[in-house]
């Protein structure tokens, strides 16, 4: 009987298989495996920037999930690591390398953003002094400050 059973659980596993009902998943496990030995495309400091904030995003996320849940299950918190850890890996691998292709693009508009806040807070800074110069009615303050500030 014991026979019997394996035999069509071989069947069933096979049937399965012959229908590409898990093709999908196979074939992140492929991609998964091929991206660990495939070099990366972003630099040096890109991946341990990639790699440290892999681990504290990921170690931070699942414990909050499971301590929320008051589940601590070692074996599925581990399979949750994986899972969270290879996902944000994507994420963040896939951020620096476009970063690292649009940089000059990156620096010139954050670069235009400063000047632009410079300008802005430039303005309001002369604004604000001339206002305090011309109190009306204090003539003698302002012949003061218009002697000695300038």
């Amino acid at each position: 009987m014991k026979d019997l059973r394996k035999l069509i659980g071989l069947f069933v596993i096979i049937a399965i298989f012959s229908r590409g009902f898990f093709e999908p998943i196979l074939k992140g496990f492929t991609w998964l495996v091929m991206q660990n030995y495939t070099p990366s495309s972003i630099s040096f400091l890109g991946d341990i920037f990639v790699r440290i904030a892999t681990f504290v995003i990921s170690f931070a996320l699942v414990g909050t999930v499971f301590y929320r849940l008051s589940w601590f299950d070692r074996g599925i918190m581990k399979v949750a690591y994986f899972v969270v850890s290879t996902l944000v890996t994507c994420l963040l691998s896939w951020l620096v390398m476009i970063f690292e292709t649009n940089i000059v693009t990156i620096s010139i508009i954050i670069g235009m953003l400063f000047v632009s806040a410079g300008i802005y807070w430039g303005v309001q800074w002369y604004n604000k002094r001339k206002a305090i110069s011309t109190i009306p009615g204090d003539d003698e303050k302002q012949e003061y400050r218009t002697r000695h500030l300038h």
